[in-house]
């Protein structure tokens, strides 16, 4: 079968990497699981059988199917491959969705179901742990001869193994550092993107993790790449990773653009670093003309710490501040510095262009004071609620399970949902 070229959307990267609204459950959640009517199938030495197993079991989402589909993930046939990866995506990351998809009845197209997933951001995700068989198959089939199905197949490998806990995170990201690092510096754009967007999700620091830094190496490189989507790519990685040693050339990507997506990228990175050596830099940007760069100084400031007369500076040098995404910074550093309400914070989570980065900062400030969100936890708004449970499951704190295991009992089947997500990664 042809290779063929690959042509992967580049989605919000920011979105990626840190935290978007979840979607709606599937509704084959409770469907009986038909893997023993389809097992002969999957092995038919007819492809289209095989390919129409893998379908039946993508759509019943059932936890079930998720190792009998990774024979499908190893399959000679591209096309069954990309059904066998989007079956495991629709069991583990509430997408349910073709490989191919019809416009106007009669035109089939591609439908890359593992990206757009892992671009949708893990708070999508049902915070469920993939086998290790599963994580096994997708790591393989992210070497196959065909680009598309190697992507497809790595953004897989990525969104799942992201999820899981304790020693095992640990010794996956020990035992895939070199994979990844290799695919980093793939031949291919597509797949360069890739690889920076794994190891940025993959070896993003949770709270009380040690770094892990076989990759931190592919990821300096992945930083000088001569594609800029690469580079946001990995720079936004290095941010979330809290990678040190890349303070400095951070700070020269910054230096040689000035403005624009790369820069912007570069300094929310030595913002989430938060490392004292750039507080001159934060404070050149507070007065700059890119709302994006005086968003990532606030917040850059406000991660570093500092006192009242700080935040006071900072307050009147923005007081006529127009930006949402500044508004939120400074929101975000009234609580980080001064320990205040998350009130002006969490009232992004209602308004559309400031809800994904409320989620964001309301993370971020759920892992040191968890206790700030009861009040929220029991809002009658079911959307805050849902929120609110999302965000303390991001957190994968114990401290937070109090606030969330009320809501299995809520009477919004939105809010339940959300409930079992965050207490299935607290847990």
């Amino acid at each position: 079968m042809p290779v063929k070229t690959v042509k992967t959307t580049r989605i919000s990267v920011l979105c990626g990497l840190l935290f978007c609204a979840p979607g709606a459950l599937s509704a084959s959640a409770a469907t009986p699981c038909p893997v023993a009517e389809v097992a002969q199938d999957l092995v038919s030495p007819n492809p289209a059988i095989r390919l129409k197993a893998g379908r039946v079991l993508r759509q019943a989402a059932c936890f079930g199917a998720a190792l009998p589909l990774t024979s499908l993930i190893a399959d000679p046939v591209d096309e069954v491959q990309l059904e066998g990866i989007a079956g495991e995506i629709a069991i583990f990351l509430n997408k349910n969705a073709s490989p191919k998809r019809r416009l106007g009845f009669v035109i089939e197209v591609r439908h890359d179901v593992a990206s757009d997933a892992f671009w949708a951001g893990p708070m999508a995700n049902l915070g469920r742990t993939a086998p290790a068989e599963v994580l096994a198959a997708l790591r393989a089939a992210s070497h196959d001869d065909n680009p598309r199905v190697a992507v497809e197949a790595l953004y897989a490998f990525g969104a799942l193994a992201s999820e899981v806990k304790g020693v095992a995170r640990q010794q996956l990201q020990a035992a895939n550092g070199p994979f990844l690092a290799d695919l980093a510096g793939s031949s291919q754009t597509e797949m360069r993107i890739a690889a920076a967007a794994v190891i940025g999700r993959l070896y993003s620091r949770w709270p009380g993790e040690a770094l892990e830094e076989s990759v931190g190496p592919a990821m300096m490189t992945a930083l000088g790449d001569t594609d800029d989507t690469v580079k946001i790519v990995a720079a936004r990685g290095l941010g979330g990773m809290r990678y040190e040693r890349a303070l400095q050339p951070l700070t020269d990507v910054f230096n040689a653009r000035a403005k624009g997506d790369v820069a912007e990228a570069a300094l929310d990175a030595l913002a989430r670093i938060a490392h004292p050596s750039s507080v001159p830099l934060f404070r050149s940007q507070l007065t700059s003309p890119e709302a994006a760069l005086r968003s990532a100084a606030v917040a850059g400031l406000a991660r570093v710490g500092g006192d009242r007369r700080l935040l006071l500076e900072i307050t009147e040098l923005l007081g006529f501040e127009r930006s949402d995404a500044v508004i939120m910074s400074l929101d975000f550093a009234w609580v980080m510095l001064e320990g205040q309400s998350i009130d002006a914070v969490a009232e992004g989570l209602l308004k559309w262009s400031r809800h994904d980065l409320a989620v964001a900062y309301l993370t971020e400030i759920a892992t040191l004071r968890p206790a700030k969100f009861f009040t929220y936890a029991i809002d009658p708004d079911p959307r805050l609620r849902a929120d609110i449970a999302d965000i303390l499951g991001m957190t994968r704190d114990p401290r937070g399970l109090p606030l969330v295991q009320p809501m299995l009992k809520d009477k919004n089947p939105t809010v339940v949902a959300a409930a079992e997500r965050a207490i299935a990664r607290m847990q």
